[in-house]
């Protein structure tokens, strides 16, 4: 996938139960998993539920940072989202 197919201010869904972040030119790739209840974060397929630099579980409503992951309110708070290692190379986001 290239970085510029994740919208800016955006979650995509990736293969593996995994999810790209974009905000600008810098990307997080995180497990598809809230560490609230081991639900996806997202209830519709593709469908993210982005407020800026925060993203909501679509389930319980617990909140993310975009920067590190970290749950900052909700169910979970102080537990992060689990990174997944990647690399950006000629513009394509390798998993």
């Amino acid at each position: 996938m290239r970085v510029d197919d994740i919208p800016d201010g955006g979650v995509c869904e990736l293969p593996g139960g995994r999810i790209a972040w974009r905000r600008g030119g810098d990307v997080r790739v995180y497990v598809n998993n809230c560490p609230h209840f081991n639900l996806a974060l997202n209830y519709d397929p593709g469908v993210f539920k982005v407020y800026g630099e925060l993203l909501a579980c679509a389930h319980h409503y617990s909140v993310f940072r975009f920067a590190d992951g970290l749950c900052v309110e909700g169910q979970c708070v102080g537990v992060p989202l689990q990174p997944v290692p990647f690399r950006v190379e000629d513009g394509e986001l390798r998993v």
